[in-house]
């Protein structure tokens, strides 16, 4: 998972999904098993904002963007 910014698509640098700066660092979010396909969300972090994780709030906010980004893409995807 990772922000829009200018960057290639397939490359290895995408916008940090918090504050959109580049980063090549990603952490692995989530794995999902529906029906018998299974996703893999890694969200493209950079140091800065990893390290933020750690007070309470600021994953709260995190887990809640992420979760919601999921949500969307599983509907789309469809049964």
């Amino acid at each position: 998972m990772k922000r829009e910014s200018h960057l290639p698509a397939r490359g290895w640098l995408h916008g940090c999904w918090t504050c959109e700066s580049i980063t090549g660092k990603t952490l692995e979010y989530n794995k999902i098993t529906k029906g018998k396909r299974i996703y893999k969300f890694i969200v493209y972090l950079c140091p800065k904002c990893k390290k933020k994780l750690k007070k309470p709030e600021n994953q709260e906010k995190f887990s809640n963007s992420c979760d919601e980004f999921i949500e969307e893409y599983l509907d789309a995807c469809g049964p």
